[in-house]
């Protein structure tokens, strides 16, 4: 297909003079007659800067070497007079990189495009718009060069009404303060120095390469231009001929992971032979902590190209090296594992793929959901259209009333994390926090759990979206809460102690007949006995604080629990970093990795009736364990002013599957 190449145009009537002849000979020698050294910069009518040597109108004007710049487009709206007040040697600083020598204060001339941009010697590249009736998508065309040339390309426009190939590069902005400009025709662009180098690695030294990146292919001062193209990422993506998987420079022995990588297929190098630290490295790298990742990898036609500094692997050779992360699998694992299911499933649930890249970050916020509609249902596509104009507390809640209408199901408050503000009403999860191991214990689980049997939510959202009125019953109030714990070595240091306070409190509610019903379905399995099923880590843990309790007679030590955590008489134990990658894991490993995965964030909780449960970390007795229509799991609701607070989700063992649904009357709760 033919390409429309994209122009650009100059604000200032004429061309950029080398800076040899903008200030006689020398660029650092004052003009003559100058009083002193530049003071100041100036704005003056017509959209452009002058800079001056001292003050002008003290000099002759043949000798005063004004110097102009064209105004900056992202600034064109501002007013003259507010231009004043803005620009300054410092703004000039953030805007553009630095303009003065620290130490004279005279100009910063560079005939060099590395570094800091010189206001005095470029043009900044400015886009044509997009024809969006004609489906058009930008593309970089980079020209081929050495490793140390300059980076040379020109932007065109095409359509996908035509057949273009193109590949796509999945990388990282990275720090936005160290700036690099790199060359679109006769203009320039600031890039970060990840996709500087980038561009380098990536070049090739006879052809020119055609990639698409959405740092350069999208004006991304242009909002109606950001909506628009982020709705055609997945489509971007999937057509792309190579989906270029940018991971960072060599460093941490990646070079000898990635060389070896390709010969485990075809010289047969066992995976013994590899340096595991430096391969657990390379794929925790930060790459693999953007959202947007997730769905760039998970579209491709072909397995993305995983590069490192100047090797690469598809990313479908990494499989095979995940099984020896028992002990806790780095972060790329989560992402081939959304890939591999949503090439199984072709869409997926915008609540689990909330849940699934919790752990993920992105520069904007909104992103943590705009970034996964490309791999959403329909239904989640057509009510969440990409709006960078809304602020990202509207969007979270737009989400949530989506979700909980159209799903009938109140599985997204359970995405509420424990770290996040207290700006949000209580019940909007803020999706831009991640969330920890023990909020994450029932995200895979959650549909092994139906604590409401099979109800539908009855929800109302206040117009204004500040209330949510929800229906159901309380089952219980909070009586004593164990924690919160910071972590599982918390609870196997403090088991002991917990098992007798626990013991006490047992014998208070003994009489009743929840209490009852719950000891004696106690069945005190080892965890490592049922680590492998998908709903039994809560039921585990808790099942072995009732069993010891029970137990007492025969003393703690002597438990199952016991056996299989490593707990001696002491109360210490063999402890494992469940991030740390490990071969093997015995039994007593495996445990503690239960308590770190459930009651990280969390609490145990006994109510006033003698039921035990896992809490949110804010969990406090007074607060209301309830049930509500719609909701797998239980929730804790907290009292507040005649309305009620959400505190978070929970796990009541032994009422998981619907036990409880008639315990109690029905109630209305309202939540803001």
């Amino acid at each position: 297909m033919e390409a429309t190449p994209v122009g650009h145009e100059t604000i200032s009537n004429s061309p950029c003079t080398p800076p040899a002849q903008v200030i006689n000979l020398d660029p650092f020698r004052e003009p003559p007659g100058a009083p002193k050294p530049i003071e100041k910069i100036r704005q003056e009518d017509g959209g452009i800067l002058r800079v001056s040597w001292g003050e002008s109108e003290r000099i002759r004007r043949e000798d005063s070497h004004i110097l102009s710049i064209p105004w900056p487009e992202e600034l064109s709206s501002v007013t003259p007079s507010k231009r004043k007040k803005i620009i300054n040697p410092d703004s000039a600083d953030d805007l553009f990189g630095p303009l003065f020598d620290n130490k004279s204060k005279r100009p910063r001339l560079q005939s060099v495009p590395q570094g800091p941009l010189n206001l005095l010697n470029r043009i900044l590249y400015r886009y044509t718009p997009l024809d969006f009736s004609k489906s058009q998508i930008r593309l970089l065309v980079l020209n081929a060069g050495s490793f140390d040339d300059e980076i040379s390309c020109r932007l065109e426009h095409f359509s996908f009404d035509s057949e273009v190939s193109f590949d796509a590069l999945s990388y990282t902005w990275g720090d936005r303060t160290s700036a690099r400009y790199i060359r679109i025709g006769d203009s320039y662009l600031k890039v970060t120095s990840n996709l500087e180098a980038a561009l380098r690695h990536l070049r090739l030294k006879s052809f020119s390469r055609t990639i698409w990146i959405d740092a350069l292919c999208i004006d991304q001062q242009n909002i109606q231009e950001r909506n628009h193209q982020v709705q055609e990422m997945k489509r971007i993506y999937g057509s792309a001929r190579k989906v270029l998987a940018w991971t960072g420079a060599a460093q941490a022995g990646s070079d000898n992971v990635m060389s070896k990588i390709g010969a485990v297929f075809t010289k047969n190098v066992e995976i013994s032979h590899f340096n595991m630290l430096s391969l657990y490295a390379l794929t925790s790298r930060s790459y693999w902590s953007r959202i947007w990742v997730a769905q760039e990898i998970a579209v491709a036609n072909k397995a993305p190209l995983i590069i490192a500094g100047t090797h690469s692997a598809p990313c479908s050779a990494f499989n095979m090296f995940f099984s020896t992360f028992r002990a806790g699998l780095p972060p790329m694992a989560s992402f081939l594992a959304l890939r591999d299911r949503f090439r199984n499933e072709k869409e997926i649930d915008l609540a689990s793929l909330l849940f699934l890249t919790a752990h993920t970050q992105a520069t904007d916020p909104r992103d943590k959901i705009y970034a996964l509609l490309g791999l959403a249902r329909e239904v989640d596509r057509g009510a969440i259209i990409p709006d960078y104009s809304k602020n990202f507390e509207h969007v979270c809640k737009e989400v949530v009333r989506h979700l909980i209408t159209h799903d009938r199901s109140l599985k997204i408050l359970s995405r509420k994390s424990s770290t996040q503000s207290a700006i949000f009403q209580s019940w909007v999860p803020d999706f831009s926090t991640e969330m920890s191991a023990g909020e994450l214990w029932q995200s895979d689980q959650y549909a092994q759990h139906k604590a409401s049997g099979t109800t539908s939510a009855i929800v109302h959202f206040s117009d204004d979206m500040s209330t949510l009125r929800l229906e159901g019953s309380c089952i219980d109030t909070i009586d004593h809460v164990f924690g919160p714990f910071k972590n599982g070595r918390d609870v196997v240091d403090l088991l002991p102690s917990i098992i007798q306070e626990l013991t006490t409190h047992l014998h208070k509610a003994r009489t009743k007949t929840a209490s009852n019903q719950s000891i004696r379905s106690a069945h005190g399995k080892k965890p490592e006995e049922q680590v492998d099923k998908a709903a039994a880590i809560p039921s585990v843990v808790c099942d072995a604080f009732v069993q010891s309790t029970l137990d007492q007679a025969k003393a703690v030590t002597t438990q199952p629990f016991q056996e299989s955590t490593g707990l001696g008489a002491s109360g210490g134990t063999e402890w494992s970093d469940p991030k740390e990658p490990r071969a093997t894991d015995p039994p007593k490993v495996q445990a503690t990795q239960l308590l770190v995965e459930t009651f990280a964030s969390r609490c145990l909780f006994i109510t006033l009736t003698g039921f035990i449960g896992i809490g949110p970390k804010h969990a406090a007795p007074g607060d209301l364990v309830c049930l509500l229509y719609g909701g797998d799991v239980f929730y804790i609701i907290r009292k507040y002013f005649g309305q009620h607070q959400f505190v978070g989700d929970a796990y009541v063992h032994n009422a998981m599957n619907g036990e409880l649904l008639h315990a109690n009357p029905d109630q209305e709760f309202i939540l803001r």
